[in-house]
């Protein structure tokens, strides 16, 4: 397993209105998302910066580094805000929880945040160069065969692989998931 260096990414939307794009315009300005505590202070942020436009309608032109299960051209999921303000979260890396959000069934929707945040924990296996790092890995953390006995070298490490595949994702952000939760 590789140590990852990850660079927190701005957690950003840009906010226009449909009222506005409907005459042409796509005025509007980037938020970022951590600034805010709860969806109803993000919305009074959207209020202030239309606020020249009578009953604003709000609309997500375009969004980075926030998975597509909490946000939408005209609709953000409030559990986004539970979740990067959760006291947990300083102990996980949220580009990596995204990379598991994007690439499982995990629904944000019939699940409430502390159980994402499990669900994460429980899947998460770390962060590898790559899927055959992991399966040597596994394959000895098993002890079916020790460090030192050579029996790996009568290992089909292609067929291993593919085998583990069924269990586990690998991420092209390079980490790995298990499927069984």
């Amino acid at each position: 397993m590789t140590t990852q260096i990850i660079e927190q990414k701005e957690l950003r939307v840009y906010v226009g209105t449909f009222g506005k794009y409907n005459k042409g315009s796509l005025y509007g300005k980037w938020l970022n998302i951590k600034d805010y505590k709860t969806v109803d202070d993000f919305y009074k942020a959207c209020e202030q910066l239309h606020s020249n436009e009578y009953d604003s309608e709000f609309m997500f032109q375009d969004w980075e580094y926030i998975p597509n299960k909490f946000i939408g051209g005209g609709w953000i999921d409030p559990k986004l805000f539970e979740l990067i303000h959760h006291p947990d979260m300083e102990h996980i890396d949220i580009n990596t929880l995204f990379d598991f959000l994007d690439c499982s069934d995990c629904s944000t929707n019939i699940f409430e945040v502390h159980e994402i945040i499990e669900k994460f924990k429980e899947c998460n296996r770390g962060h590898w160069d790559n899927f055959r790092e992991f399966a040597y890995e596994d394959f000895y953390s098993t002890k079916i065969c020790p460090h030192g006995c050579h029996c790996e070298n009568y290992m089909d490490w292609d067929k291993y692989e593919r085998n583990l595949k069924m269990h586990y994702t690998y991420t092209d952000k390079r980490n790995v998931f298990s499927n069984d939760y």
